[in-house]
């Protein structure tokens, strides 16, 4: 099944530099999108800028989409379950290496691991 919806890649979005509002929605987007895909038992193995559609009807503030989760590993209702993936510490560092988010907005808007996430 195809989906279209229209925005740019994380990585376009993010080479303009954000400002300090920008900055908080990204941290708390991606931080909500990890703990969804987590919460229904995906886990994300290759992690990149690429992977993250901005779209939505305010370009300032955009919705985060996933796309490309053709590696992911499924584990509810895997008996044997997928092995545990750094998603949340990936996508953290993410932020942190690639888009040069303050740190104060990280450590302020990313929040704790719940235990569904490890």
């Amino acid at each position: 099944m195809d989906f279209t919806f229209t925005g740019v890649s994380l990585g376009d979005y993010a080479t303009s530099g954000l400002s300090p509002a920008q900055q908080i929605a990204l941290t708390t987007g991606m931080r909500h999108a990890v703990r969804a895909i987590k919460y229904a038992g995906v886990s994300q193995t290759d992690w990149h800028v690429n992977q993250t559609i901005c779209s939505g009807l305010d370009p300032d503030f955009p919705d985060i989409v996933l796309i490309d989760l053709a590696f992911a590993h499924l584990w509810l209702g895997d008996d044997g379950g997928a092995q545990p993936t750094r998603d949340v510490q990936d996508v953290y560092e993410m932020l942190i290496v690639d888009f040069n988010i303050d740190m104060d907005i990280i450590r302020r808007y990313w929040g704790p691991e719940l235990e569904y996430e490890h």
